[in-house]
């Protein structure tokens, strides 16, 4: 037990020694700061061209939903001139399935509750210009999965799902495409829609 208590001693004695010498040294302290903000340069650099190649993947995925659309959109048109109205019928619920995808993950506030609830019912269009300008300042940030949730490659495996909206909502037909799109990737989903609310509702029960 002495010997254990000596040997104690000493390996302070020299922790205290190493660190006096280390606090001595100035040039050592510097390169250790060196070397850390190195490796924090690193580590955003390595951040940045990850989210350079996910803003190009999903500019990219944009512009082939675009693509597909505008072709879409010509086959229909020849079908109709063929007088083939059953394959012109089934491209158009292609045509539109691939419409309300892209109204939902663009950010371009372009579904048309947008406008249709827009103005008067709290929630405003000018409103959440205003919010996007502030949060998504950026315009090619819009297209982040993270901001706009429909543009993950895949929602398999996400976690069961109720999602709410209200009939006089702006963001009525964008939650709708979201539930939409949680039930095609399996994942359990309960979608309620109260049509005579305003955004917020859930939070204004002494109101209503």
């Amino acid at each position: 037990m002495i010997f254990g208590k000596f040997g104690t001693a000493i390996r302070a004695f020299f922790n205290k020694l190493a660190n006096s010498l280390w606090e001595s040294d100035p040039h050592a302290i510097l390169q250790l700061e060196v070397d850390s903000a190195t490796q924090q340069i690193q580590v955003a650099r390595e951040g940045l061209e990850r989210y350079r190649g996910l803003v190009e993947r999903v500019s990219m995925q944009v512009a082939a939903g675009r693509q597909n659309a505008q072709r879409l959109e010509s086959q229909i048109k020849a079908h109709l001139q063929a007088g083939n109205r059953e394959v012109a019928g089934q491209l158009a619920i292609q045509l539109q399935e691939v419409k309300t995808e892209l109204l939902a993950t663009d950010q371009q506030l372009a579904h048309p509750s947008i406008d249709s609830n827009g103005e008067g019912y709290l929630l405003t269009k000018k409103n959440m210009i205003y919010f996007r300008g502030h949060y998504l300042p950026r315009k090619e940030d819009w297209l982040d999965w993270r901001a706009s949730p429909l543009l993950a490659k895949s929602h398999a495996g996400l976690p069961p799902a109720f999602v709410m909206t209200a009939g006089f909502d702006p963001l009525l037909d964008e939650g709708r495409a979201y539930a939409e799109k949680l039930k095609k990737a399996g994942v359990p989903t309960e979608y309620r829609e109260y049509s005579d609310m305003v955004h917020g509702f859930i939070t204004l029960g002494r109101v209503l």
